[in-house]
């Protein structure tokens, strides 16, 4: 038998993954969660931005488009990052890079889509909005980098 621990510790990775879901880190702007619901994420960006009931509308559209867009894909990379986990003592090491390249393809297209539709809301927003959504995100960027800085993460 191989090492117990590891089988141990494998099974108890894939059960986590498993029950957690896992995604992509969360980018862009306060509430912007792939995958996340547009309603939250446009009710906090109409109170902090002052959002007209058009601009509302024209955001909760690109946040809808954006999510029917990458639904498969966030499917696709919680699967990629199951069967990777799943190898256990199987570990194969061209196997799993596989499925890291796989992963950092599909990470790479929600990245984008991400990215791509904040910079269509940036064109829904007048200047003042623009650049208070700027110092927002500011804001959340340096919490984030403290945060990272208190768990002994990379801060970089």
């Amino acid at each position: 038998m191989k090492n117990p621990i590891f089988k141990y510790v494998a099974a108890t990775v894939l059960c986590l993954a498993a029950s957690t879901g896992i995604a992509a880190p969360p980018m862009g702007p306060p509430g912007a969660h792939l995958g996340g619901n547009p309603m939250q994420m446009v009710a906090r960006m109409s109170e902090q931005l002052e959002l007209s009931e058009e601009q509302q509308d024209s955001v909760i559209a690109l946040l809808r488009s954006e999510q029917e867009e990458i639904a498969g894909e966030r499917e696709h990379l919680k699967e990629l990052h199951l069967l990777m986990m799943a190898q256990g003592e199987e570990f194969d090491p061209e196997v799993a890079h596989d499925f890291a390249e796989q992963i950092g393809a599909a990470t790479a297209k929600l990245a984008y889509s991400r990215a791509y539709t904040f910079a269509q809301i940036r064109t829904i927003l007048d200047d003042d909005q623009r650049a208070k959504l700027s110092e927002m995100q500011e804001r959340r960027k340096s919490q984030g980098k403290g945060r990272r800085e208190r768990a002994g993460g990379n801060s970089e």
